[in-house]
């Protein structure tokens, strides 16, 4: 270490005193350049050297460093380090410069530019021979050799199913639009986990349907809690994430998808299932779908596993279910996009399929492992195949105040009351999405700042009275 940086670890370590947290480590800088003892163009010592030297996570003096170079008391150059910033007047107060922000709201694989295979398969599109038969109008359905399509993605998650029985549509969302617009009359209850993603409500809301939350564990929905909510409330429909549930990540196991799908039978209820990351664990489970095809509209998509700019859907329906479903998807669309479905049906024939999921889900497992690394010591439902995580906020953290400093601190998270199904607990916890970053170490500097502050705990401002 040069002797600059030993100068400056001497200076932070005299004003530093008892427990370190980022607001002593920012304090410190602060007092040591306004002093005088920090001089103009001087380099700090790094981030991780910082932390050893006083004990704490990388994040928690990154969040000092990052603080300290929003107020102009800093400057970093990427590959030299952090320097104390020049004044052009002696004394002049600092001008507080752009917070850097980084964006975890995002549960889908990064960008598509990041993907080689990806991109790859998206170059031979223009090739295709076919290519103007595609601008032309189609059936409504779908072409045939684009629900075959679906049936062979449907199968590699567990499913059999024949061709006539699968509609194409623009995506998952569409695809509960079209069947529930098909199926559902205003005032119908649609039984659903009480943690769910928000085009549940959105759909619900916009065909007059009432939602009834349920109670979740670790394996997802609980048999109990939907078969009470059968008695009482006598839902025509359940609607469930078996797979990679979001916000959670819980995959359910076969046994519990045993018994939703008996008591959905025995209630003579119709199941929606949602199986848009179904081809993201390398062995799926089969569908509920697959227990109870005649009672069953099973919604998949490549929107969550291939690339989310590929807008594109399939819906299994039951037998004699078809036609009206297909109804719906004229009512509400008209047709999927031909182009789409072309591109989607030729990475299917031609394998790139295999590599783009490949490429995702070995992305999705690095960018996990950052994130148990970076956020070790903190409670959270994850998996390996999942592109986010449910973080359970320790006390003395509350959801609404974490949000609000999250926010203050650069890192943008969803609001987690987004998620929740009526009016249950409160579970102070919160949905971290690994996607939205395309570069893997800036993903992990936003990791870093939100381990630090969960760390910090809440910084209470006083309240006038």
């Amino acid at each position: 270490m040069n002797q600059a940086k030993k100068s400056a670890i001497k200076l932070l370590d005299d004003q530093i005193d008892g427990t370190v947290r980022y607001v002593n480590i920012l304090d410190a800088i602060i007092s040591a350049i306004q002093s005088g003892n920090a001089l103009p163009g001087e380099q700090l010592p790094t981030q991780r050297e910082l932390a050893q030297r006083f004990g704490v996570a990388v994040g928690t003096v990154t969040r000092a460093y990052a603080e300290a170079t929003r107020r102009g008391f800093l400057r970093s150059t990427v590959g030299r380090g952090t320097f104390v910033a020049t004044r052009t007047t002696t004394g002049a107060s600092p001008i507080a410069r752009p917070l850097q922000c980084f964006d975890l709201t995002i549960s889908r694989p990064p960008p598509e530019g990041c993907n080689p295979e990806l991109v790859r398969a998206l170059g031979q599109i223009h090739r295709r021979a076919d290519l103007s038969d595609l601008l032309l109008h189609q059936p409504i359905a779908g072409r045939q050799e684009h629900r075959l399509a679906g049936t062979e993605l449907m199968a590699r998650a567990g499913l059999r199913v024949e061709a006539n029985n699968v509609v194409v549509c623009n995506g998952v969302q569409h695809g509960l639009a079209a069947v529930l617009g098909a199926r559902a009359t205003p005032g119908d209850v649609v039984a659903t986990e009480c943690l769910n993603y928000p085009g549940v409500r959105l759909v619900a809301k916009l065909l007059r349907l009432r939602l009834q939350g349920l109670d979740i564990d670790q394996n997802g929905l609980l048999p109990d809690a939907f078969e009470t909510a059968c008695k009482r409330e006598r839902p025509r429909f359940l609607f469930c994430t078996p797979t990679l549930h979001n916000p959670t990540s819980t995959v359910m196991d076969r046994e519990r998808r045993r018994q939703i799908a008996a008591i959905a039978d025995r209630y003579d209820v119709t199941v929606i299932e949602d199986d848009i990351c179904g081809l993201m664990p390398e062995r799926p489970i089969a569908p509920i779908a697959s227990l109870i095809p005649e009672r069953t509209f099973y919604l998949t998509g490549v929107s969550k596993c291939l690339s989310a700019g590929v807008r594109l859907g399939y819906i299994a329906a039951p037998s004699g279910m078809v036609e009206e479903v297909t109804t719906a998807v004229q009512a509400t669309t008209w047709i999927a996009s031909p182009l789409v479905a072309a591109l989607v049906t030729s990475w299917v024939k031609e394998g790139a399929i295999n590599r783009i999921l490949d490429w995702n889900r070995a992305e999705a497992k690095a960018r996990q492992m950052l994130a148990t690394e970076t956020l070790s010591g903190l409670k959270s439902d994850s998996h390996p195949a999942s592109y986010h995580l449910w973080v359970h906020l320790p006390e003395p953290w509350r959801q609404n105040e974490f949000e609000a400093q999250a926010r203050k601190c650069g890192l943008i998270i969803p609001p987690s009351e987004t998620f929740e199904i009526g009016r249950g607990p409160n579970r102070h916890s919160v949905r971290i999405g690994l996607g939205g970053i395309s570069d893997r170490k800036l993903l992990a500097k936003g990791l870093e700042r939100l381990s630090s502050l969960i760390a910090d705990g809440p910084q209470f401002e006083p309240v006038s009275v």
